[in-house]
């Protein structure tokens, strides 16, 4: 229950103090460990390697969703938007939008975003 949802609050650049952590209902298809074979479970490390790679791509791709959806709303490049903890900025203009805001608008494109590694600096 922390560190799962602590990849994705990294990747998505969430504030941790801000996060609420709801188990996820057992639907094995789609919620599996792929180092049980599928199954709903967990066991000493399995559960870290397991997810490690699939939560941080989906919080990646969160937050560049994130990103794009704010920098349409301002009519700026995404090059030109950074994020900073719960928040998209645009240091050019000094505008800010909180990801609450953002998600009341955002639309999530049929295929993710490509990604790329960010860096530790954002």
């Amino acid at each position: 229950m922390t560190s799962m949802p602590l990849l994705l609050a990294e990747e998505m650049d969430l504030d941790w103090s801000r996060v609420k952590v709801e188990q996820a209902p057992y639907m094995p298809k789609v919620f599996g460990n792929p180092r049980f074979g599928g199954g709903m479970t967990t066991g000493a490390s399995r559960t870290t390697q397991g997810y490690y790679d699939v939560i941080r791509l989906a919080g990646l791709q969160a937050r560049l969703i994130m990103v794009q959806a704010a920098a349409d709303k301002w009519g700026v490049p995404a090059s030109e938007v950074s994020t900073e903890p719960h928040f998209a900025v645009h240091r050019a203009s000094n505008r800010r939008m909180g990801y609450g805001e953002i998600a009341s608008f955002a639309k999530v494109p049929a295929e993710p975003p490509k990604s790329t590694r960010r860096s530790s600096s954002r």
